[in-house]
């Protein structure tokens, strides 16, 4: 089957899949409203309406619960309660063949359920989605956040089987085209029961490493492919602003190691191992492009910081325009470029117009598809270097967090402020609101060395 072939096939699935996910959805409606015992639905999350927005302050019950989390990135499995092994089980037994094959458990992530469970119980919303990044690295998940499904109802005996269903009707629907990591979490207060099924993007099995490291202390890293990636590359902070890009060296049995010293000044750095994907998925089977597989912060000299940054619990102000922020997030890029002495970047109006069809079309469906079969085309058509340029697309709550969280990832720091010159587009587009009437837009950024 050709490449073209196999990415409408993935697209026609998870096109049926959503199809499939309505449906059982409303089945699930429907036999609960004539369920007229003790019991009553409260909440979903595929149908729930909230007047709230994200969390941005995690609730007290949430804080407790993460003091369970490991100094290690990586952990070895815990135990599990009762209610949440049975959801593991439910929805392990629900997932279709092939999900299985693509999709595995991840300790981690079990504890980051648990937080966002909590949260949305105490709620009936969601942490925002920088927020939930920043639980995967302080659970200890070497995987990418992607998506959660949370839920709660109270009532009567039937609640379990509601909440079974509603597990269900997630297997159902997880399709992953690219090898993927989750946790589960349920618990009953009183006549409550909450729940939460977290997903990553997991293209690596990472072997554990510390959190923690004395300054100069060793630091090694050993993973494994989980896909057909290849050149596996670190970049890493320097501490003055500044980021190393280092290849990852490959052992026999196709594992890749690297070893370091820590940095010798005190402080926190973020680790990214980036690599070029499968060439299978790629626009360009002979040009693969290059996408983070694991990114996460480790702390040299000084201790893990309990709490979020300030920054991911208060947000700066921000235009409320959405067709401002391409304007105010290349502000936002060109201040920090002044900081370490760079000329401000250009926002072209050609790769804009780009970026901005872009995101209109990935706002159009309800998956994340493969890249651009006809970008490599399109920059030649405008005149634009192929091989000196980057794309990048993220779901979009608020272009405070996205921007913050640019400035913390190694690879977007030395594209976005170290060049010293460097052209830029901008697209954001606004998807159809979330079931919990939360406003999420995809937001697509071209980057082009003139």
């Amino acid at each position: 089957m050709s490449h073209e072939a196999r990415c409408g096939a993935a697209a026609e699935d998870e096109a049926r899949a959503f199809s499939k996910r309505k449906k059982a959805l409303m089945t699930l409606w429907k036999r609960t409203r004539t369920l007229a015992g003790a019991s009553l639905l409260v909440a979903l999350a595929a149908c729930t309406t909230s007047a709230g927005g994200p969390v941005r302050e995690l609730p007290a019950d949430a804080r407790e619960i993460l003091a369970r989390a490991p100094d290690v990135y990586a952990p070895s499995p815990g135990s599990m309660s009762a209610e949440s092994a049975h959801l593991r089980a439910t929805f392990e037994g629900a997932l279709a063949p092939e999900a299985r094959s693509m999709i595995g458990h991840d300790p981690a992530l079990d504890l980051v359920a648990a937080v966002i469970a909590q949260t949305f119980s105490d709620n009936q919303q969601l942490p925002t989605k920088a927020l939930i990044q920043w639980l995967f690295w302080r659970c200890g998940a070497t995987s990418l956040y992607s998506h959660t499904r949370p839920s709660w109802a109270f009532g009567g005996n039937q609640v379990q089987e509601r909440m079974d269903g509603y597990a269900i009707a997630s297997a159902h629907t997880t399709r992953p085209l690219l090898p993927t990591s989750y946790g589960v979490a349920r618990f009953t207060q009183g006549t409550k029961t909450s729940q939460a099924i977290v997903f990553g993007r997991a293209s690596l099995d990472v072997g554990t490493f510390q959190k923690r490291y004395a300054p100069g202390a060793p630091l090694v890293l050993h993973i494994r492919p989980l896909d057909a990636s290849t050149e596996f590359v670190l970049f890493t902070d320097t501490g003055d602003g500044g980021v190393t890009r280092e290849p990852m060296q490959k052992h026999d049995d196709g594992s890749f190691f690297i070893s370091r010293s820590a940095p010798s000044r005190p402080g926190r750095y973020f680790l990214e191992i980036r690599a070029r994907g499968p060439r299978s998925l790629a626009a360009d089977p002979g040009l693969p492009w290059e996408r983070s597989l694991l990114w996460a912060p480790i702390y040299v000299g000084v201790p893990e910081p309990m709490v979020p940054d300030e920054r991911l619990r208060v947000a700066a102000p921000t235009p409320a325009d959405p067709l401002a922020w391409p304007a105010w997030i290349a502000g936002q890029y060109n201040a920090e470029r002044g900081k370490l002495g760079n000329p401000p970047l250009t926002l072209d109006p050609r790769l804009t117009t780009m970026a901005q069809e872009r995101s209109a079309a990935l706002a159009a469906v309800d998956f994340e598809p493969p890249p651009d079969r006809q970008l490599a085309q399109k920059l030649t058509a405008a005149g634009f270097p192929v091989a000196r340029h980057d794309e990048s697309f993220a779901p979009v709550e608020s272009p405070s967090d996205y921007v913050y969280m640019q400035m913390l990832r190694p690879s977007a720091r030395k594209r976005l402020f170290l060049a010293e010159r460097l052209l830029v587009g901008i697209g954001v587009a606004a998807r159809a609101a979330e079931p919990s009437g939360r406003p999420s837009y995809d937001e697509v950024e071209y980057a082009v060395l003139p």
